[in-house]
């Protein structure tokens, strides 16, 4: 009998989840994820989780409505820091780019199983994929074809999948690979001036990823490596003739 009054308990505390007030949702993201980075939801509040207390965290959309298909999770407190934490990551709980939001309550332990009031909304926002394309302004020149210090240019842009938020940008790395290819541009970082007169085939690689230091957030991704995308090209320097020797016969 205590078996089925606890289960009729909680299964009324799943229902309040739909009913009680949500709070305020952020005015804008918590936190950035991009790629498979994950992100630890943690309780905190003035009421301190004793053993046997209960967690639910619940995925809802801008409304405050679960979302369709993902059931809400129940964490019970062990007594260990973290152990009704939940941890969400990108391409399993968040699949799609834009703002995802948790809300959580808490069920204290039995014998009463008094349900908490729902917390306001955690916002992370999921990054959306993108690509790196190169483009020089040529493949190859000669080491005498012109009298420029810079003798081509290469461009690099990074497209993302759909219009990144306010304060979000690109970082543009760049590579190359033998010493003395070039450098990057003074004023346009998306810019590698190849200035070598050696020749050689030189491998130029423009290394882009995400930068959220405008929102003063945090970007969590796998590995730490906001998410970097990588492109090449190879720039060809070719040898000036030498002078020739005319003979006649």
């Amino acid at each position: 009998m205590k078996t089925t009054s606890k289960t009729i308990r909680l299964a009324m505390a799943f229902c309040l989840l739909f009913i009680l007030p949500m709070g305020v949702f952020a005015a804008v993201p918590d936190i950035y994820v991009c790629g498979t980075g994950s992100v630890t939801l943690a309780y905190t509040g003035s009421y301190t989780l004793v053993s046997g207390d209960k967690v639910v965290w619940q995925k809802v959309d801008g409304a405050g409505a679960p979302v369709s298909g993902s059931a809400a999770v129940t964490n019970t407190y062990s007594g260990t820091a973290g152990s009704a934490d939940l941890t969400v990551a990108g391409g399993t709980d968040m699949t799609t780019a834009g703002e995802h939001f948790w809300v959580a309550h808490v069920i204290s332990a039995d014998p009463a199983a008094c349900t908490g009031d729902v917390s306001a909304a955690i916002d992370i926002y999921m990054l959306p994929t993108f690509t790196v394309a190169v483009s020089p302004a040529a493949t190859s020149y000669c080491v005498a074809g012109t009298t420029n210090t810079t003798k081509t240019i290469v461009s690099s842009l990074a497209t993302p999948a759909s219009t990144l938020p306010t304060g979000v940008v690109f970082d543009y790395d760049w590579i190359g690979t033998t010493a003395g290819a070039g450098a990057v541009d003074g004023t346009d970082s998306k810019k590698f001036n190849m200035t070598s007169t050696t020749p050689a085939s030189y491998t130029v690689t423009s290394n882009v990823k995400y930068n959220v230091s405008g929102t003063g957030k945090t970007l969590k991704s796998a590995g730490g490596t906001a998410c970097t995308q990588a492109e090449s090209t190879i720039i060809t320097v070719a040898p000036k003739p030498g002078t020739p020797t005319i003979t006649v016969s």
